[in-house]
């Protein structure tokens, strides 16, 4: 006779590239975040450069849509970029900040992408694969060396401050 009783399974799982799950096995926990934080660092301000990008990551950027805040390049045009450099967007105004000048970004985060991972994530996530292949002009390959930059929209005001405090004393963080 079967056991009609209710039962709950529960399950820990990682996910990676929102659609690809795995089991944890033997994860130990690391500890990962200093006491001491350094202030927002400012990189090479590119003052007579401009970033060059299609128009609908112009419109999001000029209408300040924080969902799209990544690059994707496969021919160097962003590679003169690292992290922490500030660059303008090519035909944007800011607007918003009445300044009539055109709205700058900062580089968070830049990778080099290679790996089988992320061309299955393309598979599994339509949405990205369309920004990926709108962005590079073509679908992307195996053979591609994919640069991912991630980024935030900042002012001028944001990187005169950054500056300043960069010299300040560090404080502990408290946990």
């Amino acid at each position: 006779m079967a056991n009609s009783g209710r039962s709950l399974v529960f399950q820990e799982y990682l996910t990676k590239h929102e659609r690809k799950r795995h089991r944890p096995v033997d994860l130990k926990r690391v500890k990962r975040f200093p006491l001491v934080f350094d202030a927002p660092r400012i990189g090479t301000i590119h003052g007579e450069k401009t970033l060059k990008v299609t128009d609908r990551i112009k419109r999001l950027v000029n209408a300040r849509n924080e969902t799209q805040n990544t690059l994707y390049d496969v021919d160097g045009r962003y590679a003169f970029l690292a992290e922490a450099n500030v660059v303008a967007v090519e035909g944007s105004l800011d607007e918003a900040g009445r300044s009539g000048e055109p709205i700058l970004i900062q580089i968070n985060n830049k990778q080099m992408i290679t790996d089988e991972d992320f061309l299955d994530s393309l598979v599994d996530d339509p949405s990205l694969n369309h920004r990926v292949k709108e962005q590079i002009g073509r679908e992307a390959s195996e053979t591609d060396q994919l640069r991912m930059l991630e980024f935030k929209v900042t002012h001028d005001w944001a990187i005169e401050r950054a500056q300043s405090q960069a010299a300040a004393p560090k404080k502990p963080h408290k946990q």
